[in-house]
């Protein structure tokens, strides 16, 4: 309508009201607590079912690859695994079958597949054994790391191993569980990842000993690192339980029981025979404690003799192989040849200190005693390791393998020596272990070189593991005696 004027109409204003119930304070406590319980509940569920079907099952499918592609001998599957008794290694439990397999791969470099599946592979076992607990996988792990046998030595991945285990096993160690105490004393006498203790680690064993498995008693001897003093006790725990010692076990354990108290008597006839007044009288004296102790280890081995219990499938020439070997006790000629004033005594019944069993025999890790001075020749080193070898080890070092040796090396049980400044050449390793007189020979020439250019000079660094001749991945021949 032209001309009229619209007028507005305002009226109150309408107030928008939220008819929704607001939350309490409990109520918003309540649904913050059950959506973090729900969320825990499915992180646990995920944790489950990675840990008990997951992992084991990528865990079955590797370990199955491995027995059934890479370990085609017979023996590596069915045979008796070192350090398990007579435990084939196909029925292994998973925390002890993945560190045999992973120790099998890093120690095989030709084993069937390409080397670098092979090292994927041990990689892999060692940590599957590390995550299902086993005590002694970071510091085998360590080992295989520091040995270079997944190419060059890596001693700072090797070290961060070490540090692992003595972080992860000491407090269980404290409280007295029998598996991570063992492999703990293993870190303290090695000196991994710290210093070495020794009395700590005997302590240690000396708590759990009745407590542990056969096969970690044995695993135990296998380690690096020396424990003479305490071959004994875990022997006779062996037999404890019902493990049936062998010729060298009982000879190793008796003799590492009463090894210090032979050589201290051995010194003081030695310090005597030094003296400018001899006396028969004493000479007689020493004599007679030197053959305590030697009458004292006879009687130890005939009582260990005495426990094995033989199984009905040895033959009686295995039994007869255990029995103790007599020492030979040499008269001295000195002694003999002696004029005694009265009293008149029988001169045949004074006899000195008996020849060694073992000539050569030391106390100490290096060159031989008695060895000519090594010839300073070149830059190049050789190192023997003896971590794995059955007892203290003499190796010999022959340029082109022809006698005498450039190098003579006594390496005791659980230690290493490098022999320093070699002249470049060809060379060959002989070794026989304390206590036999079977003599092997590398099945391999070791070619030392020492390359000059603008850099520098490069030179060679060769590390030989010594091990018993059926373990290792070093092929070894017998040869005969005279060619040490």
């Amino acid at each position: 309508m032209r001309g009229t004027k619209m007028k507005t109409l305002k009226g109150p204003s309408i107030n928008v009201v939220d008819v929704r119930a607001k939350l309490t304070v409990g109520a918003k406590r309540r649904l913050w607590a059950i959506t973090l319980a729900l969320s825990l509940l499915t992180t646990g569920v995920l944790w489950i079912g990675y840990v008990q079907f997951w992992k084991p099952h990528k865990y079955r499918q590797t370990a199955e690859f491995v027995m059934r592609d890479v370990l085609k001998a017979a023996w590596q599957l069915n045979g008796p695994i070192p350090g398990f008794g007579q435990v084939p290694l196909a029925d292994l439990q998973p925390i002890d079958q993945s560190l045999e397999l992973a120790i099998i791969l890093a120690n095989n470099t030709d084993i069937g597949v390409s080397n670098e599946q092979r090292i994927e592979l041990a990689h892999k076992l060692f940590k599957y054994s590390i995550s299902f607990g086993n005590p002694f996988a970071r510091i085998d792990y360590g080992i295989a790391l520091l040995e270079g046998y997944f190419g060059l030595p890596d001693k700072l991945a090797a070290d961060y191993q070490f540090d692992q285990a003595r972080t992860e096993l000491q407090e269980p160690a404290r409280k007295g569980k029998p598996r991570e105490a063992l492999a703990y004393s293993i870190l303290l006498t090695a000196g991994y990842g710290g210093p070495k203790d020794h009395d700590a680690a005997k302590s240690l064993v000396r708590q759990v000993l009745s407590e542990l498995s056969t096969n970690d008693l044995l695993k135990f001897m296998d380690a690096p690192g020396s424990r003479h003093d305490l071959a004994f006790d875990v022997y006779s725990q062996l037999q404890t339980k019902g493990y049936n010692l062998r010729t060298a076990d009982i000879q190793l354990a008796c003799s590492d029981k009463f090894i210090d108290q032979q050589m201290r008597a051995s010194q003081a006839m030695l310090d005597h025979e030094k003296e400018s007044l001899k006396s028969l009288e004493i000479e007689r004296f020493y004599w007679s404690r030197y053959m305590d102790v030697v009458h004292a280890e006879e009687k130890c081995v005939k009582e260990l003799n005495g426990k094995n219990v033989f199984s009905s499938s040895q033959s009686t020439g295995e039994q007869e192989n255990i029995m103790s070997i007599p020492k030979p006790i040499t008269p001295p000629e000195k002694v003999q040849r002696a004029e005694v004033v009265k009293p008149q005594v029988e001169t045949k019944s004074l006899l000195k200190a008996p020849v060694a069993r073992d000539a050569e025999k030391q106390a100490d890790t290096g060159y031989l005693n008695g060895s000519p001075p090594p010839v300073a020749a070149g830059l190049s080193t050789f190192t023997v390791d003896n971590k794995s070898g059955s007892a203290d080890a003499v190796a010999r070092i022959y340029l082109n393998g022809d006698k005498p040796a450039v190098r003579q090396i006594y390496i005791k049980t659980g230690e290493k020596f490098t022999a320093n400044e070699l002249a470049p050449g060809r060379y060959v390793l002989r070794y026989r272990f304390i206590g036999s007189s079977d003599t092997y020979e590398a099945d391999k020439v070791f070619a030392l070189e020492e390359i000059r250019d603008s850099q520098g000079i490069t030179y060679s660094n060769v590390s030989v593991t010594l091990f018993t001749v059926t373990n290792g991945n070093m092929k070894v021949k017998r040869v005969p005696a005279e060619k040490f």
